[in-house]
């Protein structure tokens, strides 16, 4: 495995880390906002349980992409550009038309989302180099249990991701 191989999936690795964290505090942050209601006996802000759910399912795909990018799969440049053109709708469309119209982002924040977002396109494009140089491969020329492994840990995760997200929604449940 060449430098070029091994920076790949190093990216990769950072991408399924950034999945990780990113879809945990999409929880805490849901947890907070639960908590903020009951202790203020009010509803949550219009829209911030969409937001959630969006932000959870790019989070997940940036985990997907990380995945398929530390085994070195092509599918990885798909992934890639999906996350990106979604994350680019959030940004562009849903987030100042639906999204902020009722709860204003934190500047501070949004200006660090925004970073990342354009750190994540550049790997994007990274991803589409690697891709267009043929140091990406099929699915069919990867080991199967590195495949079953990254799959079952990607299965995990999602899993602990929607179990939490409906316990934490359950009617009658206290934050």
């Amino acid at each position: 495995m060449d430098a070029t191989a091994i920076a790949i999936r190093l990216i990769g690795l950072f991408y399924v880390f950034a999945g990780i964290v990113g879809s945990r505090a999409m929880l805490s942050s849901l947890l907070m906002d639960r908590a903020l209601s009951a202790i203020g006996n009010t509803p949550a802000p219009r829209g911030e349980l969409a937001r959630t759910v969006w932000l959870m399912g790019v989070t997940l795909l940036v985990l997907y992409s990380g995945a398929a990018l530390v085994l070195g799969l092509k599918l990885a440049s798909y992934l890639f550009v999906v996350s990106v053109a979604l994350q680019a709708f959030y940004f562009f469309v849903a987030a100042p038309r639906y999204f902020d119209v009722h709860d204003a982002p934190d500047a501070q924040g949004r200006s660090q989302s925004m970073n990342a977002f354009i750190i994540f396109t550049l790997a994007t494009c990274v991803v589409l180099w690697a891709h267009s140089r043929g140091i990406l491969v099929d699915m069919r020329d990867v080991p199967w249990p590195a495949l079953a492994l990254a799959g079952a840990l990607a299965a995990l995760q999602t899993g602990y991701v929607i179990y939490t997200f409906v316990t934490l929604l359950r009617p009658g449940r206290d934050a």
